[in-house]
């Protein structure tokens, strides 16, 4: 004759999974019904979006010109693809960076005001955030050093000075 108490410990087994799920689906659905749900999902969305966008710019070695322009090209490349997939936002973030980070900045900013007049104004607009965003990146590269010429708002790159 076998004993009851294998069969009881899967019995128990069974009813804490059982009650641990009951409380879980009633967690949830109270959780989601509150009044305020939808309103704290946009914020958070919101302030996560934020923060997405102030991160700080991971820059290549500035005085290596190869580095710099392979940065460049992958913002042109990075911004284009968010841009074609709805993400405007961040896809001018990365467009931006490679007009601050560009040798001829006006020439691009004629080729985006042509190929993307839609969007060449939210782009002129996000322009002296994305400058912040490189200077600050520039200056943390450095150890905190700031030259002259960054504080009066140009960057120049060590190398052209001779």
């Amino acid at each position: 004759m076998t004993s009851p108490a294998p069969n009881l410990w899967l019995w128990g087994a069974g009813l804490g999974a059982t009650a641990f799920l009951g409380y879980a689906l009633y967690f949830d659905y109270r959780r989601t019904h509150a009044p305020d749900y939808k309103e704290a999902i946009r914020q958070k969305r919101k302030n996560a979006a934020k923060q997405r966008l102030d991160e700080p710019l991971d820059l290549p070695n500035m005085s290596d010109p190869t580095a710099v322009q392979n940065f460049f090209l992958q913002e042109i490349q990075i911004g284009e693809e968010l841009m074609g997939q709805g993400l405007e936002e961040e896809g001018i973030k990365h467009l931006c960076n490679a007009v601050v980070l560009c040798g001829q900045p006006d020439h691009l900013i004629n080729i985006f005001r042509q190929t993307m007049s839609e969007h060449f104004e939210k782009i002129v607009a996000e322009l002296p955030h994305a400058q912040a965003r490189v200077q600050a990146a520039i200056v943390a590269q450095r150890g905190g050093v700031r030259a002259e010429s960054e504080e009066r708002g140009a960057i120049v790159d060590a190398d052209d000075l001779e």
